[in-house]
């Protein structure tokens, strides 16, 4: 009987960059699980290889019964199958981290699984040493971009903290503006108020100068009527 097995493991879930919540994130956290007992049942079969044992004989422990996953690839990881294992990588620089991880698993694959009909397909060297290069590359350059970029916020910040105290202190000049403007306005009130008080008074002084003319006056042509009754010319 011929057992075919086809299985597609899903990549790390970290949360911090997925920004998973609720359901997703549980879900994220077993793969993460599956995943975790996959790399040590791999270790443990390197280890076994390294010291002249097939899947896991010779007294070291392989741990196929911590997961489903690992229990379900048992045949596959170190029975006589025929075992494919192709490794997805990303060259973008956000997932240097994954992709190493990546790679660090699919070495220890390779020395590790020792099917009797097949193993993993050794990567050249060449072409090993050159995604070495090419990732150590990427990641000189995000931290040279990382350097650039901290050092313009750092520009940055110091021009905003000098436009906040630019305008600061405009608007305290303002302000001091404003409050001499108000003084003056109240100054000009009040010398209009006593403006308007010294033309009241010198007005009523007028009018009372007037009464006492017209005071008099009257007082003189009563005495002229009084004098012509009385027949005296010579007032």
């Amino acid at each position: 009987m011929t057992k075919l097995s086809i299985v597609d493991l899903a990549g790390t879930e970290r949360q911090n960059k997925t920004g998973a919540t609720g359901t997703t994130f549980k879900e994220g956290s077993l793969i993460n699980t599956s995943l975790t007992g996959l790399s040590r049942v791999v270790r443990a079969l390197a280890a076994a290889g390294a010291n002249g044992a097939t899947t896991g004989a010779g007294g070291v422990h392989v741990p196929f019964r911590d997961s489903k996953l690992t229990r379900l690839l048992r045949d596959s990881l170190g029975g006589s199958s025929l075992l494919t294992m192709l490794l997805h990588v990303s060259s973008d620089p956000f997932h240097v981290p994954e992709t190493l991880s990546t790679l660090r698993f699919g070495a220890r694959a390779r020395t590790g699984i020792h099917n009797t009909i097949k193993a993993v397909p050794a990567v050249p060297s060449s072409m090993s040493s050159g995604y070495r290069h090419d990732i150590e590359a990427e990641a000189e350059s995000v931290r040279k971009s990382k350097e650039k970029l901290e050092l313009e916020l750092r520009v940055r910040q110091r021009m905003i903290r000098s436009l906040a105290q630019a305008y600061h202190l405009s608007t305290k000049a303002l302000e001091q503006l404003e409050t001499e403007a108000r003084a003056e306005q109240n100054d000009q009130a009040l010398e209009e108020r006593d403006n308007s008080s010294r033309r009241r008074r010198t007005r009523n002084r007028h009018l009372v100068l007037v009464q006492v003319s017209l005071c008099a006056l009257w007082l003189l042509v009563e005495m002229m009527v009084v004098s012509k009754s009385r027949g005296d010319v010579s007032f």
